[in-house]
């Protein structure tokens, strides 16, 4: 996949507004991504969080960068709880809300356009 797949931009609020960027650190297995918070499950109602990679779609089950990351052994990257694909819609980076409700919050960092 190459990288304008892969990447998006900010997810819209539903008010129409932009959240902040978020991410929880830099990628420490290729150190050029951004290691960011995905939204999945959406669409089965199973939904939980995952940290990938934007570069490299390393994935992380938490946001604790320091475990060793899952990669997918399939072409597009996969949901390791649901087997779909963490790019296809109605899957998404996770906007603030998703990440206070998954309790992650402090584990985050926040960019806004003020910074």
């Amino acid at each position: 996949m190459d990288q304008d797949e892969s990447y998006e931009e900010r997810p819209d609020r539903r008010d129409g507004s932009q959240d902040p960027w978020t991410y929880v650190g830099s990628c420490p297995r290729c150190g050029s991504g951004l290691a960011r918070v995905r939204l999945c499950g959406v669409a089965t109602r199973q939904m939980h969080g995952l940290v990938v990679c934007d570069e490299c779609e390393a994935i992380w089950l938490n946001p604790d960068l320091e475990k060793p990351p899952i990669y997918s052994r399939s072409e597009v990257a996969q949901s390791p709880r649901t087997g779909e694909s963490i790019w296809d819609p109605p899957n998404r980076w996770a906007t603030l809300e998703d990440i206070g409700l998954l309790g992650w919050f402090d584990r985050i960092v926040i960019e806004s356009d003020d910074d």
